[in-house]
């Protein structure tokens, strides 16, 4: 009974255990310690001494006080012993004055626990039970569908087996072996630590301990993995011995036999025993031999090992091992032995590993693994270790051989692991993968849609689960749980939950508007169903709480450029990561690929759907969101590598026309030229067209769009020299919404709209950025001509007439109003305003030109970007109120206007000064006594006002410039800051004067006369008098401060924002690097549910407001409004 102990058993069984081992005749010492070790260990020392009572109550009540009875000193000594191997020293001493005792028996020897394993192997129900499986008579569980639905008979036949744990069906032992074929294969389960292992030698000196305690780690490992692969190769050896006694005339092929006993290890509950078999005689082994002198011990396991070998082979009917043949071992999930234990063993003293911190310790840290791999190769038979598992850390695991081995030539690393997609082989494969699963045509309701469901269905599995296998066989699980009921609804949920950050220290709280990207396409193949609840596995294949890691700045800053101009434009340089760059493969983002090589070394990508879409999400979530990167890229090109505004107005269109969001009227995002088509009033939805190719149907499924809803894990096209990309998207091959077509096209956006009534126009955008106040004509024109459809392809007729024709098969388009191709014509400019209307004509001058308005006119409408409603729209999303900043700003040429202004006015006032010297000069000749004395009291007078007021105005100025310097995070290019300083360095005097001046009415006069003209009229006129004056001059606002040079465009690098920006900025410790750690959480500011009442204008800034300041935040005088 000891030794069928499982590690879930209760005290009755642990008791009754120590009970039969005592009641042996003698006494069994060893099958006592076991239990109560056992016991000790699982469940702690309180546990153990509530057994340890009940067993000294029933031993005192069998021997009648007897205490020279040897059960007594077997009990007592064992449970000393027990205490002993866990180092409890102080119960213990205890025990010794409480109990009696004895001298401690022998520790049980080898061949007592070796006969030990053979019983309980020989057991009759477990040598019963696997006679059943090896023979082929006991089968897996199976999966049965459990609803009366249309596919239930099919999916029966499928004979999937079943995952106990989650009740659903188990893809990894589908078929297992199919078309595939084995050698012995021994898996690796388990990584083990026991009493006495010091997970840490960092903590113990040189001098205090180390080398002991690190010689007794090595041998408490290496120890626990001979006995692990002993223990198997026991359980093997009575697998072979049955399949050998099957008859040859029943006897099966030997590639079934290879099979079940690969599927025993990796479901050892099939035997129907509520133990894991290779657990548990594990144990047996390593507790049982604890007390064992170890170098006897080892010698004694490394025989017993041999013979077992030998006896396998023999079973196998092949010769006994020489230099030829091999012995298969397959260690899986290997990054668990490679990761954990770092500090508890190091490289030996002699060995040729070339990486030593010697500033530490002459040897380097090393994991488990290293010493799993010198435990069996050490036996001396000639063994193949297979050390397979995801996301293994190919540095650690090198170093890790090179230290093991000894011999570089003696191990070789392989990556190819094999996917699904990227090309028409992947593809094929992996839709023949999927369409085991599909019902066949003949048991599919005959209604058309349901006839489309799964062609559609197998269409979207493609597209997004390419990659790793795991990803496509996991959905499949997921797929069948649900009985094919919700085939759509159940992908959709899927990637939502395999892509979204759920791991991050700090759980978000996710809002409608940010929940992740959920896939849109399908919906009229789930509109009909109800909202239940799905069966989708929480499943996490990315580790999110890794990407935040310091160590990763400078590849992470990499990585977030490389997904969000992927995410953005398909137009991502998913290249090759570096060595030191592959520990993404780890944490499941990145993948190896074969056939990707540098230095004839297998390298690692980033591109997979799920993993793009995963790191899309997580980069939105912290730092530097996509509106913010794309949003100070504005106006300069060179950030993106390509035209950044038409980058900036992709995103905005998908939040502007969202449906989820509420869409929005056109009239209201466009101004329209007149005549305005009727539709202008209408919302409109921005949507996606697409052919499936596998369905029947010639109809393309449309699919609402908005940031984070869509059928496609790009926005847009990838901007391509070659037109065939344009094309494929005007014909509805493509899934994204939006186009970046080819430059010989014209336009610089092409998208859908879906209009209220439902029809349906394209839209065509030419974007320009115009630093002037309005966008000049010859650039208007230009722009003008990109999007009309008879300027389209003008330099390929062939192109052209393709690009008509395709425009003119939009199903469903927009007729009345919308020309021939129900088209609208859109120019988007920025900063400066397009002049469309006939008000913003006549302000651009151009209003005269009617050849050029000529020009403007056509068939099809025409419509600028209302940018004041963006900006108003977008002024809550960090930065906050970037845009509103940009077009406030004074362009170049009006801040070198007021460079040269305020040089005049410099100039002016020197020679102001150098004329009052002159007349007082003057007038000190011709005046007697009495007027010099007057004189030089009113100029002290003045000046002193002068002095004072001009200190306190350049003290405000120089205050003014300080936070201007704070909100705009010191912007200034080298000749702006040169300038400043130039501006700084004026003397004081010079200042206040220079203020004074500013505020002077323009009738006051220079020099020494006007002063004394105005300083006699004020004393004539009495207190009453100057009481008015003075509240005449307190009641006339000054005018606001000159707006600070270079407060133009923010560089791509920095941030222009609020208070909330700032500080979010702040609080990393990576700010400057554009990456920021997740602290605080950070989620982004959604579209504005609905149409915003203020009208633009009112949130626009004052002259005088600092850069990136709210204008809720700047305290205002009606007057200066």
């Amino acid at each position: 009974m000891a030794a069928t102990l499982n590690r879930g058993a209760g005290d009755s069984d642990v008791l009754e255990a120590i009970q039969n081992a005592l009641a042996s005749d003698p006494p069994n010492y060893g099958l006592v310690v076991w239990p109560c070790c056992s016991k000790l260990e699982r469940d702690g020392l309180s546990a153990l001494a509530s057994i340890a009572s009940s067993t000294w109550i029933s031993v005192k009540a069998s021997i009648q006080n007897n205490m020279d009875d040897p059960r007594v000193s077997a009990f007592t000594d064992a449970l000393k012993h027990s205490l002993e191997l866990q180092h409890c020293q102080p119960v213990i001493k205890f025990l010794t004055h409480t109990m009696p005792s004895s001298p401690l028996p022998p520790p049980p020897t080898f061949a007592a626990v070796q006969q030990t394993l053979k019983d309980l192997l020989a057991s009759e129900s477990l040598h019963q039970q696997m006679t059943l499986f090896a023979t082929g008579k006991k089968q897996l569980p199976i999966w049965q569908p459990k609803k009366n639905g249309p596919y239930k008979s099919f999916l029966a036949d499928l004979r999937i087996p079943i995952d106990m744990a989650e009740g659903k069906p188990d893809m990894l032992l589908y078929e297992l072996g199919r078309n595939e074929s084995h050698e012995q294969i021994i898996i690796d389960e388990t990584i083990p630590t026991t009493n006495g292992f010091n997970g840490s030698l960092s903590d113990l000196d040189a001098g205090s301990g180390f080398d002991k305690q690190l010689k007794n780690n090595v041998e408490i490992a290496q120890h626990h993995f001979r006995c692990l692969l002993l223990a198997r190769l026991h359980v093997l050896s009575v697998f072979l011995e049955i399949v050998h006694s099957v008859p040859p005339e029943i006897r099966e092929p030997e590639e079934n036999y290879r099979t079940r006993w690969l599927t025993l290890q990796l479901k050892p509950s099939i035997l129907g025993v509520e133990f894991d078999i290779f657990h548990e005689l594990t144990e047996a082994l390593t507790n049982g031999l604890s007390g064992s002198d170890q170098l006897s011990l080892v010698k004694v396991i490394h025989k017993a090992i041999k013979d077992q070998l030998n006896a396998i082979y023999k079973l196998c009917n092949a010769p006994k091992m020489n230099g030829n043949d091999f012995l298969y071992l397959v260690v899986d999930e290997v990054q668990y032995a490679a990761d954990n234990l770092w500090d508890a063993f190091r490289a030996d003293k002699s060995s040729s590993d070339k990486a030593v911190d010697a500033r530490k310790d002459p040897r380097k840290p090393r994991p488990v693994l290293r010493e799993m791999i010198i435990a069996w190769l050490s036996i001396g038979k000639p063994l193949v270790i297979v050390a397979a598992g995801t996301g293994v850390n190919r540095e650690v695991v090198d170093e890790t051989m090179h230290s093991a081995v000894l011999k570089n030539g003696q191990y070789a690393q392989f990556y190819g692991t094999g996917s699904f997609g990227g090309d028409a082989t992947g593809s094929s494969l992996q839709e023949e993968y999927i369409r085991r699963f599909i019902p066949p045509d003949d048991i599919i309701p005959p209604e058309d849609v349901e006839r489309e469901i799964f062609p559609a269905l197998i269409d979207k599995i493609i597209y997004w689960l390419k990659g790793r296998f795991r990803f496509t066989t996991a959905f499949i699980s997921d797929l069948l749980a649900d009985e094919l009921e919700q085939p759509h609804k159940t992908l959709n949920n899927y990637i939502y939950q395999l892509t979204f950050p759920r791991d991050l220290r700090r759980r978000p709280l996710l809002s409608q508007d940010y929940s992740g990207l959920k896939v849109t396409d399908g919906a009229r193949y789930t509109q009909n169903w109800e909202n239940t609840h799905l069966k989708t596995s929480n499943r996490t294949f990315f580790s999110f709480d890794k990407l935040a890691e310091p160590s990763h700045v400078n590849v992470m800053a990499t990585i977030r450029d490389m997904v969000m101009r992927y995410w953005l434009s398909s137009n991502g340089d998913l290249s090759n990561l570096t060595i030191s760059e592959t520990e993404f493969v780890q944490y499941g983002f990145a993948r190896f690929l074969p056939e990707t090589t540098q230095h004839n070394v297998e390298m690692a990508r980033i591109d997979e759907p799920l993993a793009l879409l995963a790191l899309a999400h997580w980069f939105n979530a912290f730092g530097e969101s996509l509106h913010h990167k794309l949003a100070i890229s504005v106006g300069q090109n060179s950030a993106l590598g390509e035209n950044a505004l038409e980058k900036y107005l992709a995103f905005c269109f998908s939040g502007l026309f969202s449906d989820t969001n509420g869409s929005r009227r056109l009239d209201e995002i466009f101004t329209f030229a007149k005549p305005a088509p009727a539709w202008a009033k209408q919302r409109a939805t921005l949507v996606s067209l697409h052919k499936n190719t596998m369905s029947k149907s010639k109809r393309p499924e449309v699919s609402r769009v908005d940031w984070w809803s869509r059928p496609s894990y790009s926005l847009a096209t990838h901007p391509s020299q070659d037109a065939s990309v344009t094309l494929d998207w005007l014909q509805h091959k493509l899934r994204v919404p939006i186009c970046f077509p080819v430059k010989e096209m014209g336009p610089d956006l092409l998208f859908i709209l879906q209009l209220e009534s439902g029809k349906r126009i394209w839209v065509a955008v030419q974007s320009k950025y115009a630093s002037s106040t309005l966008l000049d004509t010859e650039q208007l024109r230009a722009a003008l001509r990109s999007v009309t459809p008879a300027k389209f392809f003008s330099s390929q007729p062939k192109n052209k007439r393709l690009a008509h024709k395709y425009l003119s098969k939009l199903p469903k388009r927009q007729k009345e109003d919308a020309g021939t191709y129900s088209l609208l014509r859109v120019v988007a400019s920025f900063p400066g305003e397009t002049a469309i209307t006939e008000e913003s004509r006549r302000k651009s001058g151009t209003l005269a030109n009617m050849r050029f308005w000529d020009d403007l006119a056509g068939e099809h409408p025409l419509a600028s970007l209302n940018i004041l409603y963006l900006a108003d729209i977008t002024k809550d999303m960090a930065p906050e109120n970037y845009l509103t900043t940009i077009r406030n700003a004074p362009s170049p040429r009006q801040r070198d206007k007021e460079d040269e202004d305020e040089d005049k006015e410099e100039v002016e006032m020197e020679e102001d000064d150098d004329e009052e010297d002159d007349d007082d000069d003057d007038d000190d000749n011709g005046n007697d006594e009495e007027d010099v004395e007057e004189d030089e009291e009113d100029v002290e007078e003045d000046e002193e006002d002068d002095d004072d007021d001009g200190v306190e105005n350049a003290k405000d100025k120089e205050d003014q410039e300080n936070v201007d310097m704070e909100d705009e995070g010191d912007v200034e290019s080298i000749s702006q800051q040169q300038t400043t300083r130039r501006r700084s360095t004026r003397p004081a005097a010079q200042k206040a004067r220079l203020s004074l001046k500013r505020l002077a009415s323009p009738e006051r006069k220079r020099g020494r006369n006007g002063r004394q003209k105005q300083a006699a009229q004020a004393k004539g006129k009495g207190k009453k008098s100057a009481v008015d004056d003075s509240e005449d001059e307190e009641s006339t606002p000054p005018p606001p401060p000159k707006k600070r040079r270079g407060a133009g465009a923010v560089p791509p690098n920095q941030i222009a924002s609020g208070s909330r920006t700032n500080a979010y900025r702040s609080s990393s410790p990576l700010s400057g690097t554009g990456y920021h750690t997740p602290t605080p959480y950070h989620t982004p500011t959604p579209w504005p549910t609905s149409t915003p009442g203020t009208p633009a204008s009112a949130y626009l800034f004052p002259p005088d407001t600092p850069l990136g300041a709210n204008a809720a935040d700047v305290n205002m005088s009606d007057a200066e409004i």
